[in-house]
């Protein structure tokens, strides 16, 4: 059988947001227990995923979205070693924080157009799944 786990932990802030201390016994709580859940699912689909690359030209197709899927085509080729090359510029201060960080936006930036990725296979099957467990509340 083939088992995923997915967990998101809060290391501070948790009082602040539910206005009390938590305790065990609040997740028996309906409503705190869905804000939870919610929260989880949340963070699930602001992971970036693998996306296959697609033109899609059923609606009107700009220069802009040829640029962007040649970045998109170039950071797959690239995949982790592109994230290593930002961050070994940042250490040699070769890029500033700010402009690091500009960067990393950039290319999460990519994987939000529709018209140019879609998830693949196995992104979309846990895609799924994590909607599925969300709507047992």
């Amino acid at each position: 059988m083939e088992l995923f786990r997915l967990e998101l932990k809060y290391k501070r802030g948790l009082k602040k947001y539910f206005k009390k201390v938590l305790s065990p016994w609040d997740l028996a709580d309906k409503e705190i227990y869905k804000q939870l859940v919610q929260n989880w699912q949340d963070f699930y689909f602001s992971i970036p995923k693998g996306r296959s690359y697609v033109l899609d030209i059923t609606d009107q197709t700009t220069p802009k979205d040829l640029d962007n899927i040649l970045k998109l085509c170039g950071l797959q080729l690239l995949g982790d070693s592109y994230h290593g090359f930002v961050n070994t510029l940042e250490e040699r201060q070769i890029l500033g924080r700010v402009q690091a960080g500009r960067v990393r936006k950039a290319t999460r930036e990519l994987y939000k157009y529709k018209n140019i990725s879609e998830p693949d296979n196995l992104t979309k099957e846990l895609d799924s799944k994590v909607r599925s467990q969300a709507m047992f509340i």
